[in-house]
């Protein structure tokens, strides 16, 4: 039987998940300090609304509704309103925000997983159609217990997994890993800290386990297929698939028409 490939977006926090880079004039990024309900309700922003909290189940910073936001720095409650340029995301806010010389930008993170995810598929599958069997997913990994997740679903859906994990970083929030899952006689094998890896002439690429690993994987229809060894140009490959990732994630590679895309709570 032949099916799409499955794309699964597995967020921490749905529908959308947003980071917050705050820049003065300076420019000098800014601490955003935790703001209490006492502080909401002062700003008339206890209500239904965006709260951002930086990591799961972490303090709020950040509170928007609406035209109105609010935010805390240096111990004072700091209100802003959307930027003239700024552009609704979703009901309850916008994607920049101003007071005086501060500049809050809203970053829709389920976006950046979604192109990022169907870019790796074009590279690692091409024009491709799939087999049920394999499956790439993709969100915040979350440590040990996150692990523990992907392994799960691995044994549940009998699926071989490509896992892209994503955090917030120094140049915002990206791809930060790429972790192998699959399971063979009832175990769980996990490769971690995987790369992308693309030859001078290929039109696929492979993936590639930690240096001190031999073995490199293909995506084929239906499997994750091991390779003996890792190609002799690791470093220079690497580079090739990092290139050609930016290029496709920049232009937008559309995979939708070949893949079922599902989104859904890593929790779930």
């Amino acid at each position: 039987m032949r099916g799409a490939l499955t794309l699964r977006i597995v967020a921490a926090v749905v529908p959308v998940l947003t980071s917050i880079a705050t820049v003065d004039a300076a420019p000098r990024p800014a601490v955003l300090e935790t703001a209490t309900r006492a502080d909401w309700r002062a700003a008339n922003l206890d209500g239904t609304g965006c709260y951002w909290s930086p990591r799961r189940g972490g303090p709020i910073v950040f509170v928007a509704a609406g035209d109105k936001a609010m935010t805390k720095v240096d111990g004072r409650v700091v209100i802003l309103r959307p930027r003239r340029d700024a552009r609704e995301m979703f009901p309850y806010t916008h994607d920049a925000w101003r007071s005086g010389e501060k500049t809050i930008m809203t970053t829709d993170k389920t976006a950046i997983i979604r192109r990022h995810t169907e870019a790796v598929a074009q590279m690692l599958v091409g024009s491709r159609t799939m087999k049920p069997g394999a499956a790439i997913l993709a969100g915040e990994m979350g440590g040990a217990e996150g692990r523990l997740r992907i392994g799960a679903i691995a044994h549940s859906s009998g699926n071989d997994l490509i896992y892209l994990d994503f955090a917030d970083g120094e140049t915002g929030y990206q791809l930060t890993g790429i972790m192998l899952c699959a399971v063979r006689d009832g175990i769980c094998h996990l490769q971690t800290e995987c790369r992308l890896y693309l030859s001078r002439n290929g039109s696929r690429a492979i993936i590639l386990p930690q240096p001190g690993i031999r073995k490199a994987y293909r995506l084929a229809p239906g499997e994750l297929i091991q390779l003996a060894n890792q190609p002799a140009d690791r470093d220079e490959g690497i580079a090739r698939a990092e290139a050609r990732l930016a290029r496709l994630v920049a232009r937008g590679a559309t995979f939708a028409d070949r893949a079922s895309i599902r989104m859904r709570p890593l929790a779930a």
